[in-house]
């Protein structure tokens, strides 16, 4: 399940079909699938228009063709998905073309192979696009917080080379154009075009590019500065996350490539001059393609990150408590089979009884090679300290009050961190929210 959530709203989950649930109960609201054979492929919240945006595919078609809507939230809350109005009628998305959203500058880029074009659209005024760009010479096009990056096909006179043209999101206007060289001498396999260039993000104002054994280079797309970290500083991450506000970025690398560095890279922070902020250890990415189990608080002073099972250290930060709700085992049954939000609930501990099942819980999970489920870390983007753990802890087998009200939630709480496939955190109710890939979503309270 991929999943959105408004700040001050409801979350939206994206099983099949796709739902919306209330942040103040554990109702469902409606099923976001207008028609029946309707397959909803991705969900964007433009939170200056107050709308929920969905991508759909159709059966009817054969899932050719992507289908852009917007529909109110207001309108969603009061259970009216119908209410909604198409965008981008005038473009053929069908395969292989795409739409892409970017949150920061609140655009989007449509690509139709059917037209040849690459559209930038304004989302507060989206009847026509802002400029349009041929694709023709174009491989690829990255969109960023204030420009958008197209990469070249080379030229004849330098076919070895990788062209880069930044335009900016008002005009399409050419900030700069750039040709760096696709080979290094001492490493002769770069000399495959595209072959050697394993890092071309643009991050805001900043282009980081890197080739195979080489060191990594930023850019400043205006100035013309160049900035160079050694490549024994920084080996190739699996994903990278800009944080505007703070103007740095993170490096996430999945366990096994940290492993086969012999610990040497975990989760990064970095500034744009080169250098190492802090390191966030004790996570790693499952995939090159979790990007939805990891999140950064609105103010990015806060990293949310999910660690699935065997990969959960027994450090002694503390766990933080599913949110607590009434309704007992009956109710939580019911919730669960509607698809609603999951809310384990937890008695309170004291100290001497905490320590004991910490002690207990500890020595099973050694006993068993790895974590029975999975947690979720926090980490302070400020000092890169991991702050908290979100973890459920294991069954009470002791005496004396039970650790767990009823079986339902201490079943949902473990499921729960067992795949999750996406997490959010809304400031405004201070929850963590979870989802898995069959559509049930968990709320953890702060």
């Amino acid at each position: 399940m991929q999943s959105c959530m408004h700040p001050h709203g409801d979350p939206f989950s994206q099983p099949l079909p796709s739902t919306t649930l209330p942040t103040d109960s554990s109702q469902l609201i409606c099923f976001l699938n207008v028609a029946a054979d309707e397959n909803v492929r991705s969900l964007f919240v433009d939170q200056r228009a107050g709308a929920l945006l969905t991508i759909s595919t159709y059966a009817s078609d054969h899932q050719q063709q992507l289908k852009v809507r917007s529909t109110p939230l207001a309108a969603i809350r009061a259970g009216r998905p119908q209410a909604w109005r198409p965008l981008f009628e005038s473009e053929v998305l069908s395969f292989p073309g795409y739409v892409e959203f970017d949150d920061v500058s609140i655009v989007a880029v449509t690509y139709s192979a059917h037209a040849g074009l690459f559209k930038l659209w304004d989302l507060q005024d989206p009847v026509a696009p802002r400029f349009q760009v041929s694709s023709q010479g174009v491989r690829d096009v990255k969109i960023a917080a204030g420009a958008l990056l197209l990469l070249m096909e080379p030229g004849p006179e330098r076919p070895d080379d990788l062209r880069l043209r930044v335009l900016d999101l008002v005009h399409g206007d050419c900030v700069q154009d750039l040709c760096l060289p696709m080979w290094m001498p001492d490493i002769p396999s770069n000399r495959l075009i595209g072959g050697g260039m394993e890092v071309v993000e643009l991050l805001g104002l900043h282009l980081l590019t890197k080739q195979t054994g080489g060191p990594l280079f930023i850019r400043h797309i205006l100035t013309g500065a160049v900035r160079e970290v050694p490549r024994a500083a920084f080996a190739t991450p699996s994903a990278f996350i800009f944080l505007p506000f703070n103007n740095t970025f993170l490096t996430f690398y999945r366990r096994a490539d940290a492993q086969a560095s012999k610990g040497l890279f975990g989760r990064r922070l970095w500034d744009f001059r080169g250098n190492c902020l802090a390191t966030l250890a004790g996570a790693w990415l499952p995939s090159s393609s979790a990007a939805s189990t990891v999140y950064v608080s609105n103010g990015q002073e806060l990293l949310f990150v999910y660690c699935p099972p065997g990969s959960v250290d027994s450090s002694g930060n503390s766990s933080l408590k599913p949110h607590a709700a009434g309704g007992g085992a009956a109710q939580a049954a019911d919730a669960a089979a509607a698809g609603a939000v999951d809310e384990a609930r937890w008695w309170e501990w004291s100290d001497e009884a905490a320590q004991q099942h910490s002690a207990q819980q500890q020595q099973q999970q050694a006993a068993a090679g790895e974590a029975s489920s999975g947690c979720i870390k926090v980490f302070d983007l400020l000092s890169g300290q991991q702050v908290a753990v979100v973890q459920p802890p294991l069954p009470w087998s002791g005496r004396g009050k039970p650790a767990l009200r009823d079986a339902v939630a201490a079943a949902a709480a473990r499921a729960a961190l067992q795949h999750c496939s996406t997490l959010f955190y809304c400031e405004a109710s201070r929850r963590i929210y979870t989802g898995t890939a069959n559509g049930k979503v968990q709320a953890w309270a702060l």
